[in-house]
């Protein structure tokens, strides 16, 4: 969904556009991709070999990670679903499902 402000204003509008799937993972994850790529502004910059546009920034990278990670972990029985939130300033990714492990003990796993 796409929302018209910076992330924590009080906004009067509370989507602007808004997506929802039937469809298979791979279906929803390119319309869904298709959509969050158009909200990431690349600026022009030439690859190593000063020919080829770079079009796959690290940025965008993440974002695409972070969209994968999202509905390949979300819980497909709870009816809230994953949300994409796409603000002016930043790109929020939340799935109603919990972590299988404490957090704590997350940062010694890595």
């Amino acid at each position: 969904m796409v929302i018209p402000a910076k992330h924590g204003q009080d906004v009067q509008t509370r989507w602007v556009e808004r997506y929802s799937s039937e469809q298979g993972i791979i279906q929803t994850y390119v319309q869904l991709y298709d959509r969050l790529r158009k909200r990431i502004p690349v600026p022009f910059a030439l690859k190593a070999d000063r020919y080829t546009r770079n079009d796959n920034p690290p940025f965008v990278q993440a974002a695409r990670e972070a969209l994968v990670n999202l509905l390949m972990h979300m819980d497909y029985f709870d009816a809230k679903g994953a949300v994409v939130k796409c603000y002016d300033d930043q790109i929020l990714f939340r799935n109603a499902g919990c972590l299988r492990f404490p957090i704590e003990r997350i940062g010694g796993m890595v």
